[in-house]
């Protein structure tokens, strides 16, 4: 019997299958973690041509084509000639398991494709499309990347808008906080303080995210604006001036804000507000929480003209509560709302405590209620609240009138002035100590003593030097002359520049100079 025939067959197939494994180890080769896609599936198509010995391979899916060929081997892959022998053409689909889809083309004219051959363009198919599955992967991580920087940057930039440091006016108790639901958010807070009132609004942007924080940033620099506008009589024509501000901006974007803008005035405690659609808004009185309803709808839903106000008067210990819907509208995870009647109850029960407390007990029980649940809103809270100034005196200094007894001043001013910053505190003991050396150098004073006493309200210092000695004459003293060296006049003109009034009188036989300091002038060193 002859076996050659048979012999050589499996020789002949041997070969074709160590060269298809070969062919799957070259092709393995090429590395699919390229995030260059074009560059990436390019070299494996064209290791495929070589390997196979084809004229053209094309892969494409629903987002992409690549060819590896010359332009009538493409119009062949394409139109599929009747003429065409059909064993030349090898056509591969699959879908990976991502879910793309894709289809290989491929041609080889000289010679059929035989299975074989069909099986190792189908791994070609899945390795390209592996490649392209990881260069898309890194694309939409970039893109993602990006989008999550940008929230973040336009959530930076919103909050730079929002005060920092609380208002600072006697009779004023003031608690702000605002908290986004996203990275960044549409509820915002903003006052001035213009002739010893203080001006305010409170706002909600429709909507979440960086479109709501953007319009939050034109609703606060029109509120701010509106606070300096001196043609303004109250909050009703603030408001009426912020919606001629923001409508088109507003309603071009689909948009709204709910608005109180609202004034304070300490040394009587009247309260003035006008209410664009904001809730929930109470006014605290003995211990009663009063809804503060709205008066027109919010910003940008109808042009605002003529919108009223209300004023009330706020006794010790009342206050305005302002919040925003994310508060009364946090859900639980029951999906309860946490809802006005609770929030309403809190305040009464809150009614005897001060600003800070009211509005940290609020959040605190907001947060407790929700359980974990992520807020639905933004939520936003302004506590204004008037209290009577509380008066700090001192206990009285007296030291002898010398150099040596000048070094007790500053233990009396650090135990006196505990709460005061560092940098107000330096200044005050210079302006202190200046005045208190004049007076032993110049005063001539009678019975050797120097007495000093010091007050705080509010946030103004006052201390008062009180010596025995002759009497001041002002026109003694001129002004010196940066050009001409002279010996006295120097140190009141520090203290004048120290300190913001300096004030003398004689009663009796004594000297009295009263020197003061307002907490919130010079904070930045001048």
């Amino acid at each position: 019997m002859d076996l050659s025939p048979e012999l050589s067959s499996m020789a002949e197939a041997l070969v074709a299958t160590n060269d298809q494994l070969l062919a799957l180890y070259d092709l393995s080769s090429v590395s699919t973690n390229s995030l260059d896609e074009d560059a990436t599936v390019d070299e494996i198509l064209t290791r495929s041509v070589e390997l196979l010995s084809c004229d053209s391979i094309l892969v494409s899916t629903n987002e992409s084509e690549h060819f590896n060929g010359d332009r009538s081997t493409r119009q062949l892959l394409d139109n599929q000639p009747e003429g065409l022998d059909r064993s030349c053409l090898a056509i591969v689909q699959t879908t990976n398991a991502f879910g793309s889809e894709a289809e290989l083309r491929a041609l080889r004219q000289k010679s059929p494709f035989t299975t074989g051959d069909r099986k190792l363009l189908s791994a070609v198919l899945q390795t390209a499309l592996g490649a392209i599955h990881n260069s898309r992967l890194h694309r939409q991580s970039v893109r993602q990347a990006i989008v999550a920087h940008d929230h973040k940057t336009a959530a930076r930039v919103a909050q730079l808008v929002l005060p920092e440091a609380p208002p600072a006016l006697p009779g004023l108790e003031w608690f702000a906080r605002s908290d986004p639901a996203q990275a960044a958010g549409g509820d915002f807070f903003t006052y001035a303080v213009v002739d010893d009132i203080l001006h305010f609004a409170v706002g909600d942007v429709s909507g979440k995210g960086v479109a709501a924080a953007m319009m939050m940033t034109t609703a606060t620099t029109a509120a701010n604006a509106s606070f300096r506008d001196r043609g303004c009589d109250g909050p009703a024509d603030r408001l009426e001036l912020v919606s001629e501000w923001t409508y088109d901006h507003l309603t071009n974007a689909n948009m709204f804000t709910t608005l109180l803008l609202g004034s304070y005035r300490p040394e009587d405690g009247q309260l003035l507000l006008s209410n664009a659609g904001h809730s929930p808004v109470y006014v605290l009185r003995q211990g009663e929480p009063v809804p503060s309803e709205a008066h027109v709808p919010p910003v940008g839903v109808l042009p605002i003209t003529g919108p009223d106000q209300v004023e009330c008067f706020l006794a010790e210990g009342d206050a305005l509560i302002v919040g925003s819907d994310g508060m009364v509208e946090q859900e639980s995870p029951s999906d309860e709302w946490f809802g006005e009647d609770r929030f309403t109850a809190l305040l009464s029960e809150l009614s005897h405590k001060e600003a800070g407390h009211i509005g940290a007990a609020l959040f605190a029980e907001v947060d407790d209620f929700s359980d974990g649940r992520s807020a639905n809103d933004d939520r936003t809270l302004v506590v204004i609240q008037r209290k009577t100034p509380t008066v700090k005196q001192a206990d009285e200094l007296t030291i002898k009138a010398d150099h040596e007894s000048l070094r007790k001043i500053k233990p009396w001013l650090l135990t006196f002035l505990s709460e005061v910053p560092e940098q107000e505190l330096g200044r005050i003991e210079l302006a202190v100590h200046e005045l208190t050396n004049n007076c032993v150098d110049h005063a001539s004073i009678a019975d050797g003593v120097v007495a000093l006493t010091g007050q705080i309200e509010g946030d103004t210092v006052v201390i008062g030097v009180k010596d025995s000695g002759v009497e001041f004459n002002e026109a003694e003293v001129t002004s010196p002359d940066p050009d001409v060296p002279q010996v006295r006049g120097y140190g009141l003109m520090i203290i004048e520049q120290l300190a913001d009034e300096l004030s003398y009188s004689r009663q009796g036989e004594h000297n009295l100079w009263q020197v003061t300091f307002n907490r919130n002038h010079h904070l930045d060193g001048s």
